[in-house]
């Protein structure tokens, strides 16, 4: 009982330690200076030998998935609870938003990448659909054939050659009323300029001739 009441602050954190009974006096008085290991590495860095060590030694490894979700789960954890990022109500510096702008610009921005910019288009003109689409909600969009027609035809005018990106409309070869099953086929599309576009709906009238029903009489006329 006598050796428990001998003791001393840490140097990093001011708690006192006790002295155990198991503990002798030259490692008391010599190497146990620190309360835990935490205070131990308080203030320490890594030499720059051991930083590229540790470089080579983590390059191309990756998280598991199971490891992934644990942290993904903790974060959200940590956020619910009030917990902020270590950079929150820390503004930059002159210097680091120099380096952000600086790898921001160019080929060094991501967004600007050409294979990024290929996903962002087709994404947005509707060259991804179905459920490979992230804005895919389990229904038919007739927007997004449309303007894979319109992209196929470089917005030129199938039948008199004008191009223009403003005006052009999208039209069915073959009727949707007479071929509904051709509805969302690309084959089955084409684009034509306002004045084609009624010039044909015309012919098609011809061709397939629509059947018009009396409301009253519930009788076709």
């Amino acid at each position: 009982m006598e050796n428990t009441t001998i003791s001393k602050e840490c140097l990093a954190c001011g708690k006192i330690i006790f002295k155990r009974k198991t503990c002798s006096q030259n490692y008391w008085s010599t190497v146990l200076k620190f309360c835990s290991k935490k205070c131990i590495n308080l203030g320490r860095k890594h030499s720059e030998k051991s930083r590229e060590k540790m470089s080579i030694s983590q390059k191309g490894r990756k998280h598991t998935t199971e490891t992934i979700e644990k942290m993904s789960e903790s974060r959200k954890r940590f956020y619910r609870k009030g917990g902020h990022s270590s950079f929150y109500g820390k503004p930059h510096t002159d210097e680091i938003k120099h380096k952000i702008a600086l790898s921001r610009m160019g080929e060094k921005n991501w967004a600007k990448r050409p294979d990024v910019r290929r996903k962002i288009s087709a994404g947005r003109y509707g060259l991804i659909i179905g459920e490979d689409n992230l804005r895919w909600h389990g229904k038919r969009n007739k927007g997004q054939y449309s303007k894979r027609a319109l992209l196929r035809d470089n917005f030129t005018c199938q039948r008199c050659g004008l191009r223009d990106e403003v005006i052009m409309d999208v039209d069915h070869i073959l009727p949707r009323r007479k071929f509904p099953e051709l509805a969302y086929k690309l084959d089955n599309l084409m684009t034509l300029c306002p004045n084609c576009h009624r010039r044909k709906t015309l012919e098609d009238h011809k061709l397939y001739p629509q059947k018009w029903t009396n409301q009253h009489t519930k009788t076709k006329a």
